[in-house]
């Protein structure tokens, strides 16, 4: 290396512009592929927090509220009910599967808010009792549901 450079029969001045473009190169590589990276991950792990602590916030807030509610009318719940409040609160259905007892219901890529609203108006609006919900949550901070209603 010290004769491709030829370090040696190089005045003062060049070593000192070599060793600053040396310096200022490795200062570049290193915001590029470790302070930036860090950064941005840092930025997006903050978001994420914030977000999961507002989808906190809602839930606990909405959970006592979802057995509150009273039927305004007598309803048996049923498929067709299931569709009509799931258009109503702009749900795709991802699959329905019915048994004797039950209906048990897939919900994809649904925002939080919309997703306990559409639950809260099954009970309410349509009569269901839900026995059972598996709720998860994707990267893009989006819901996925497995519900069970009778």
């Amino acid at each position: 290396m010290n004769n491709f450079i030829k370090w040696n029969q190089r005045e003062s001045y060049e070593k000192v512009i070599i060793s600053l473009t040396a310096v200022m190169a490795l200062g570049f590589i290193i915001y590029i592929f470790a302070y930036n990276p860090i950064r941005k991950l840092n930025i997006e792990a903050n978001l994420q927090v914030s977000k999961a602590i507002s989808d906190y916030e809602l839930v606990a807030n909405a959970v006592p509220k979802l057995s509150e509610g009273t039927l305004e009318k007598e309803v048996i719940f049923n498929r067709d009910i299931l569709i009509q409040i799931a258009r109503d609160n702009s749900i795709n259905l991802s699959r329905i599967n019915p048994t004797k007892e039950s209906l048990v219901i897939w919900v994809d890529n649904v925002e939080t808010i919309k997703m306990y609203e559409f639950i809260q108006s099954l009970i309410n609006v349509g009569g269901a009792n839900l026995t059972r919900a598996s709720i998860s949550i994707n990267d893009s901070s989006l819901l996925s549901a497995q519900l069970t209603l009778r």
